[in-house]
């Protein structure tokens, strides 16, 4: 992978904003999961270096029992599944929750077509291989051409998110140069692949927002006055006739912050110029969930900015457990760290930040599917803006604000403490056995009574 290019899609995607890196480690804020790369059939041996570890992946023996095999099988297997599962493969079970947390801690958006086109083709000239691939592929600003080398606009947001993910992925896979090289030579196996990742990024929007959609009503009536709807919301009503401007109070999250006083003098008429198309609500505006208040100061947009009620309970719904989201407050709900934390999300970062965002303004609006968005509104577009003022905005602001959220969300400024270092194993006692046991200069002869003396010469001793 290109330095600079590698270089370039950690510093806009990394797991942490500028402001937060102060006081916090890198390694620890890695938000793809942290399981690792060492089990099932890997014979790689801790004490081998990263290059010896490359080389045997690549002469890795065809047989019944390889890994790469049971990873394309698994992959061609799990496309025909309506509940997609890893099938006995390792490297499939680690991309399934890569996918799962990629959509929530990255972005929902992105596109893993991309993301192995991008990646591979880095991957095919860094190792001198061919690539029966020729993209011109204008949504990411990539012209890749092997017969006369290629280019790539590193400066490309979203060609920096490809870059990182895919060396995150091979971070985290076993055996990734071999499966590299496995989807290199042949394009049907990357195809088959970026649609199972695709689908499973899918998965994770919408188990989501079916969770929001029962949860979410409860998380906006804490927030009403009096923390009731009136008239009362039906979870299982039909969202497109119930939700969003159907309802006054509802209606009452999703109109800019800046137009709250407008809304409430006569939110009937205000519904009405929207209904009647007069009005439209685009994705460029801050919505009144986003604030502390519920409203905004026109020449301070900043205040209070992603510190609503509803941004928080729904981040802690997705991310550290709905147990967690039955207070605006921390509060501990066991000894077990949660899904984020398994995944190496140890603190809000401006990216799983939007994703919540994103997900409340859904939750609250009269959309029925997640792929539909109302005129003038666009999700992705949503999401970059929010991404956008996340990564950008100034240092302190951000670093307060991610702090305040901290506090609610994981318990402390920093976010949650990092685990304990396991401890270290001792020698086995019977590691130690036999090894004495094999040594060429063991007597069998000898007879002991287990605390280092002949019991023979101490018996002798007695009787004298």
């Amino acid at each position: 992978m290109p330095k600079d290019a590698a270089q370039k899609g950690s510093n806009r995607y990394s797991s942490l904003s500028q402001s937060q890196r102060h006081s916090q480690s890198a390694g620890r804020h890695n938000t793809s999961p942290s399981t690792s790369s060492k089990s099932e059939s890997d014979e790689l041996s801790d004490s081998e270096s990263s290059s010896e570890k490359n080389s045997r992946s690549r002469q890795m023996p065809v047989s019944a029992h390889n890994p790469i095999q049971t990873f394309n099988r698994a992959v061609k297997k799990a496309n025909g599944q309506k509940k997609i599962h890893h099938n006995g493969s390792l490297i499939l079970k680690h991309l399934m929750r890569l996918a799962h947390w990629i959509a929530r801690s990255l972005s929902p958006f992105v596109s893993f077509d991309n993301i192995w086109l991008i990646g591979l083709t880095f991957y095919a000239h860094e190792n001198g291989l061919s690539c029966q691939t020729v993209v011109e592929d204008a949504s990411v600003g990539l012209v890749i051409s092997h017969s006369e080398g290629f280019t790539i606009d590193a400066e490309n947001e979203d060609v920096q998110l490809c870059v990182e993910i895919f060396t995150r992925i091979n971070e985290v896979i076993p055996h990734a140069d071999t499966v590299c090289r496995s989807l290199l030579e042949k394009p049907s196996r990357r195809q088959a692949l970026v649609k199972l990742m695709d689908k499973l990024r899918g998965n994770a929007c919408s188990s989501d927002t079916h969770m929001l959609k029962t949860k979410g009503l409860e998380f906006a009536e804490r927030v009403v006055p009096g923390g009731k709807f009136d008239p009362p919301i039906n979870s299982q009503s039909p969202k497109e006739t119930s939700w969003g401007f159907n309802h006054v109070q509802l209606g009452g999250f999703l109109v800019p912050a800046k137009d709250c006083k407008k809304y409430d003098k006569n939110p009937q008429a205000y519904i009405a110029r929207i209904n009647n198309g007069e009005l439209l609500l685009t994705h460029d505006l801050l919505p009144s969930y986003l604030y502390k208040s519920g409203t905004c100061n026109a020449k301070k947009l900043y205040a209070g900015l992603f510190e609503g009620p509803i941004v928080i309970y729904v981040y802690k719904a997705i991310f550290t457990g709905t147990s967690s989201a039955a207070s605006i407050d921390f509060i501990r709900t066991g000894t077990r760290i949660c899904q984020a934390q398994k995944n190496g999300l140890w603190s809000v970062t401006p990216d799983s930040l939007a994703y919540a965002c994103v997900h409340a303004h859904f939750m609250l609006s009269s959309a029925k599917e997640w792929r539909l968005d109302p005129p003038g509104f666009s999700k992705i577009k949503y999401f970059e803006l929010l991404t956008k003022i996340l990564h950008d905005g100034n240092e302190k602001w951000s670093k307060n604000l991610f702090g305040r959220l901290n506090v609610k969300i994981f318990g402390s400024h920093e976010g949650a403490p990092p685990p304990a270092p396991a401890p270290k194993k001792g020698a086995s006692d019977a590691d130690a056995l036999l090894r004495q046991l094999n040594d060429e200069s063991f007597d069998p002869d000898y007879n002991s009574d287990g605390m280092g003396g002949d019991s023979k010469g101490e018996i002798d001793e007695l009787e004298d």
